[in-house]
């Protein structure tokens, strides 16, 4: 996943609950086995919402010269 974001004005409605589940389940129609992303620790949370749909921290897949950058991943 990348750039998932809503407005700050639009926040509390759980529209990030809505979009992370419509990607997870294009995703999972498409074919593909497992969904990766990469927040900054910063954004507490976005890593909370993450977590709460199954994303766990992984090891990274790519370089980021960004210190505070953490890799997450959820098995389909």
């Amino acid at each position: 996943m990348k750039r998932l974001c809503v407005r700050p004005e639009e926040r509390g409605h759980a529209l990030g609950d809505c979009l992370i589940e419509s990607i997870v389940d294009y995703a999972k129609e498409s074919g593909y086995k497992e969904l990766v992303l990469d927040t900054i620790e910063s954004l507490q949370a976005a890593i909370h919402l993450y977590k709460k749909h199954g994303f766990v921290e992984c090891e990274p897949y790519y370089h980021n010269p960004m210190d505070d950058v953490i890799y997450m991943s959820k098995q389909l």
